[in-house]
């Protein structure tokens, strides 16, 4: 809805810091509006539409898809500006938040894919081959939502996933292929 002072005041701890994958950091709450101000700037239409959101104690792991069309000039931080090229696009982006105990995000890491955004945007050069086109609707179910147990099932997946890891970085076959299935591909 752009409310962008509810937003700052709602929703965002007054010490938040955001950080995003290309290694840009967002040092504080008047940062992240000036990022979704220039965003709606570029994308009037802009849309997020949550797909997954796992529910860890005070974290909140999330994917969501995001769509618009790039209509407006692109302003973001350590880009040049990109005029509108009046295409769509549509791509998923990952995210975790902290939520403090005031039920504000505190910190997010933020991931998502530039290089096919700029591709749906007709911005990449021919060599780099065709990626994926802009997505238009979502995972069938969505938004799942689920929260963790934090139960002995869980420890025991987690411990797995840990151990299979560990196993993986060995860089040795012989440790890891054990966590796979005979039938998987």
């Amino acid at each position: 809805g752009q409310k962008y002072d509810d937003f700052k005041s709602k929703c965002v701890a007054a010490d938040f810091k955001g950080h995003e994958m290309d290694g840009h950091e967002i040092p504080n709450p008047d940062g992240l509006v000036d990022m979704f101000k220039a965003q709606n700037a570029a994308f009037p239409d802009m849309k997020f539409s949550p797909q997954l959101a796992i529910v860890s104690g005070r974290n909140l792991y999330a994917v969501g898809m995001w769509t618009g069309t790039h209509k407006g000039t692109m302003k973001m931080p350590g880009m040049p500006e990109i005029p509108a090229t009046n295409k769509t696009t549509g791509s998923l982006m990952f995210h975790k938040l902290t939520i403090n105990d005031e039920n504000r995000a505190s910190e997010e890491w933020a991931y998502f894919d530039p290089a096919t955004m700029m591709y749906q945007l007709g911005l990449m050069p021919k060599e780099a081959g065709k990626m994926r086109d802009a997505l238009t609707a979502g995972w069938p179910g969505a938004p799942m939502i689920i929260v963790a147990a934090d139960n002995d099932v869980e420890k025991k997946n987690l411990d797995t996933i840990q151990k299979a890891n560990a196993a993986f970085n060995s860089k040795k076959a012989a440790d890891f292929m054990p966590f796979y299935a005979d039938d998987a591909f």
